[in-house]
């Protein structure tokens, strides 16, 4: 018999913090980030923040989600990001996806949403008639180094036997680049100034308070922070007990977050960027920049990138999106990604049916991962 159980944070947090924890076959969330998400500024005592389908007494599969709070006209509207879902492979093929999105629908009174997906994920999504897909968000993601044995067998696994061939090409062919970017490397932009800090004060937000972004998930300083303060993968260069029992990230070779407070000449604030680094990978989840600045920004971004020896850029923000282009003398490649999110019906309607959602790439748990 299955039974959907739907846990409240004290009821997570009583569960990851149990001695014998870590020490089931599978688990359903790892303890950082449940610690992590406990901090949420939006969270509230009633609200469901994960789902453990169980048969017999055994888990068969576990459904994640992160509230959040969005402008609405002149109010808000709670919702909630589902952050990760997973069946296990002797249950699978019984319905128990759907039957875990449809006790988050009802936990969440169908206001629920979902971005970086896999394409299974996906088509149980779609298959469930609980979403609508909206068109994707344009971005572009450019290649600063070659790192094939990176990407390739995070696509499919497949690639892992071949990744000391993969290393081999990469360490060739970056070789001749990097000589080649030696002779003209990317530089610091000339007429901004910048300031990388720890966390956002209250400078921050009266910027942020000010700033005009379309998106309608205005998330405050507090949210921003809490990111910052409160990440949900731990930097290490080896798993632990808990790595090979849950399906999620909770470890990270190389992972952080850099936060730049951006000035005009005169010393007026006039930007903010926040940008994770991890293995390589450079992502933007929040760029609030006055357009003026917006192409020194990206230079900025380019050159934290190329310092860092970063493989490679990822933005759906378009004030960096229109400017990286001009820049792609110090990219191997670049080409265009899309990010396609999935809402729930009614929370599409009360949206007022929009094609698309203008959020930041931080929005919800992208973020964090």
């Amino acid at each position: 018999m299955m039974e959907i159980k739907q846990l409240r944070m004290d009821d997570v947090l009583a569960m990851v913090n149990a001695p014998h924890y870590l020490r089931q076959a599978r688990i359903p969330i790892g303890r950082q980030r449940a610690r992590a998400q406990a901090q949420n500024p939006c969270l509230q005592a009633q609200d469901v923040v994960l789902l453990i389908a169980e048969i017999d007494g055994q888990m068969a599969g576990y459904l994640g989600l992160v509230p959040d709070e969005w402008a609405l006209g002149n109010g808000t509207c709670r919702l909630a990001w589902m952050s990760c879902i997973e069946v296990g492979a002797a249950w699978q093929g019984r319905g128990i996806a759907k039957k875990l999105l449809a006790s988050a629908m009802e936990a969440w009174d169908n206001q629920i949403i979902a971005t970086e997906f896999t394409p299974l994920a996906l088509d149980i999504y779609l298959r469930s008639g609980f979403f609508t897909l909206i068109s994707p968000n344009e971005g572009i993601r450019s290649y600063l180094r070659m790192c094939l044995s990176t990407i390739l067998p995070a696509k499919n696994p497949l690639w892992g036997r071949l990744k000391p061939l993969l290393r081999w090409a990469d360490q060739a062919a970056n070789a001749v680049w990097g000589a080649w970017n030696s002779l003209h490397p990317p530089s610091a932009p000339v007429g901004m100034e910048w300031e990388i800090v720890a966390h956002l004060d209250d400078e921050c937000a009266a910027w942020l308070e000010n700033y005009q972004h379309p998106s309608p998930a205005r998330k405050s300083i507090h949210g921003w922070n809490w990111m910052l303060r409160h990440p949900w993968v731990i930097q290490s260069p080896i798993g632990d007990m808990g790595t090979s029992k849950y399906g999620f990230t909770a470890l990270s070779p190389s992972f952080g977050y850099l936060a730049c407070k951006l000035y005009a000449p005169g010393g007026s604030m006039q930007g903010l960027l926040l940008v994770m680094v991890r293995n390589g990978h450079v992502k933007t989840p929040l760029v609030a920049v006055a357009p003026a600045l917006a192409s020194k920004a990206t230079q900025l971004l380019l050159y934290l990138a190329y310092t860092s020896r970063a493989g490679y850029i990822t933005t759906y923000q378009p004030l960096i999106t229109e400017h990286l282009p001009p820049f792609k003398r110090w990219s191997i490649a670049q080409k265009k990604q899309y990010r396609k999110y999935v809402v729930a019906k009614p929370l599409w309607e009360k949206l007022g049916k929009p094609d698309r959602l203008p959020l930041h790439d931080g929005d919800g748990d992208a973020g964090f991962t």
